[in-house]
């Protein structure tokens, strides 16, 4: 262990083995290792959204502004980016939001995390007002697109279909252009958003999704877990570890340990 610690103190050679943990957490589905390789501990209500992984093909994360919304949006990108060996099974992410200017926030953290914490070098990238879209190695790919240009959509496939401020975009693009994208892989779908007016699309798509006798996706479990504005509202945004950890951030920790040891003796 005392090797480990020397080996990880030089920057370079910590960089490259936080890559290894965040590919093998990513593939092995275990996104607590994924968010502690990366320093990220979420906030309750942010901890309460990410659990909801896998409980439902579509959810609907609803909260105000400085909610931490984008910073955990951006986290389950590149955690979608970060899966599969190849192209085959890779992690496709769409990221969909009314204007340019609201899908490149979420963008900036995606790519922030995968290019710049952790040190990938994409294959293939492009960053332009036009077109955003980074792909690495492996095949991971993330796409960034407004709603206001959907042809580029239509044709593609994905393994993940985020919606920024999903209520602005309108329910036409997303049962013509969005969801036929995630039928050839099985993907899922995160619609997210701040609060709407009662009769729009996306309301009528929450009602649905609090219904406990409604069997349609989405499921209700999701929903619930995100929908109390105000302390949303009054929740702190998610931070890098700095300081004392709660128990989640020594629970990540603790998988980041067991997996460094794993690999440790893998090299040896």
């Amino acid at each position: 262990m005392a090797e480990l610690l020397d080996h990880l103190r030089r920057p370079h050679e910590r960089k490259a083995f936080l890559r290894e943990v965040a590919r093998e957490a990513a593939n092995e589905g275990d996104f607590d290792a994924f968010i502690a390789s990366i320093g990220y501990v979420p906030h309750e209500r942010q901890r309460q959204f990410h659990a909801t992984r896998g409980l439902a093909r579509r959810r609907l994360p609803l909260g105000g502004r400085r909610s931490g919304k984008t910073l955990s949006l951006g986290v389950e990108c590149a955690y979608e980016v970060c899966c599969g060996t190849d192209e085959r099974d890779a992690g496709r992410v769409l990221l969909l939001a009314p204007v340019g200017e609201l899908s490149e926030r979420t963008w900036r953290v995606a790519t922030g995390i995968l290019c710049r914490q952790l040190g990938f070098r994409p294959v293939r990238k492009s960053d332009s007002p036009v077109r955003r879209e980074v792909c690495f190695e492996w095949g991971g790919t993330l796409v960034c697109r407004s709603a206001q240009g959907e042809d580029p959509i239509l044709g593609d496939s994905y393994t993940l279909a985020v919606l920024d401020e999903a209520a602005r975009i309108g329910s036409r693009i997303s049962e013509s252009s969005v969801q036929p994208s995630l039928l050839d892989s099985g993907g899922t779908a995160i619609f997210a958003s701040t609060p709407t007016s009662p009769g729009t699309w996306y309301h009528q798509l929450w009602k649905r999704a609090e219904d406990p006798d409604d069997q349609r996706e989405p499921s209700p479990a999701p929903s619930r877990h995100c929908r109390d504005e105000e302390e949303l509202l009054g929740a702190d945004v998610g931070k890098r570890v700095s300081g004392p950890m709660g128990d989640l951030g020594r629970r990540c920790v603790q998988r980041v340990v067991g997996r460094a040891t794993r690999l440790a003796q893998r090299s040896v």
